[in-house]
């Protein structure tokens, strides 16, 4: 099954071997159609969005669906460490993430649960690069950036993807392999004084009190003006007032006391137009929001 974005017809996915599943819409009964289309036709690979994955995968537990997934791909979106382990405990399945867009395909993949992000330099080459466009020292942040050696109707030379990550080996000159993919720089929150700071950073303080009470909601926390957010969490589970008052406070601690947190319930986290649910966004006037 490929979570996509985009409904293709049934010969296309007959040739593919593949089923397609559009989230447009994560509702109870949408998620309870996947899981099972997925038991129906024995369907053994799940690839596509983390933030879809983790709804199907809690459907699964809760309910004690047997399945024969034995295999999870996550695309496109970034994932707390804590909802990784969680799908794969609920899946009892081999999990791998691998970084890739619309551009240019495939551009790295993990081997191995956790493990570091390997390049695909049999149709890239894939550079990160600091503010000068200088490759940047291992264990260093820069920007990726992509030259595609496989296109053939349009040349991608130095593609710039948008993407923060961390170099990880280099081989002969070339990168070989990426520790981590931070995020993208259109993600980029700021402080309440306008310093900015690492969203992933932001993470912890919002999931580590959920899991602790034992709640695993999908939210999104979203900067919509300076010193002005929102962090929003899908309904379905009503949450202790301590927890949001931890969470809050763990917040302010990193963006500032001036900062305004708007916690909302809402029926479903809505997607951008390419299909992602992200778990950061910048939603400041001029500033983009939605990228492939």
């Amino acid at each position: 099954m490929l979570i996509a974005a985009k409904q293709k017809p049934k010969w296309w996915q007959f040739l593919r071997n593949e089923y397609r599943f559009v989230p447009t819409n994560l509702t109870q009964s949408n998620i309870e159609k996947a899981v099972n289309l997925l038991v129906k036709k024995k369907i053994q690979v799940l690839i596509g969005f983390p933030s879809v994955v983790f709804e199907l995968a809690s459907y699964i537990k809760n309910h004690k669906v047997k399945h024969q997934i034995k295999t999870v791909v996550f695309t496109s979106e970034p994932i707390e460490e804590i909802k990784k382990n969680y799908i794969k405990n609920a899946l009892n399945a081999n999990v791998i993430d691998r970084y890739s867009n619309e551009e240019v395909g495939l551009i790295a993949q993990q081997k191995a649960f956790g493990g570091v992000y390997f390049t695909n330099r049999h149709n890239v080459v894939v550079e990160i690069l600091d503010d000068n466009l200088q490759p940047v020292q291992q264990g260093q942040v820069g920007k990726v950036v992509v030259t595609d050696l496989a296109a053939d109707i349009v040349p991608i030379v130095r593609y710039d993807t948008g993407d923060l990550a961390i170099a990880h080996e280099y081989k002969d000159g070339q990168l070989i392999a990426i520790s981590s993919i931070s995020g993208r720089v259109t993600e980029q929150l700021f402080t309440a004084e306008g310093s900015p700071i690492a969203p992933l950073a932001l993470g912890p303080l919002i999931h580590m009190p959920l899991s602790k009470a034992g709640y695993y909601p999908q939210f999104q926390f979203a900067q919509i003006a300076p010193a002005k957010y929102q962090l929003r969490i899908r309904k379905g589970t009503t949450l202790p007032k301590n927890v949001l008052v931890e969470i809050e406070l763990n917040l302010k601690t990193a963006l500032g006391n001036q900062a305004n947190i708007e916690v909302m319930f809402v029926d479903d986290i809505k997607p951008q137009p390419s299909g992602k649910r992200p778990i950061y966004k910048n939603e400041m006037q001029n500033r983009c929001t939605d990228t492939l």
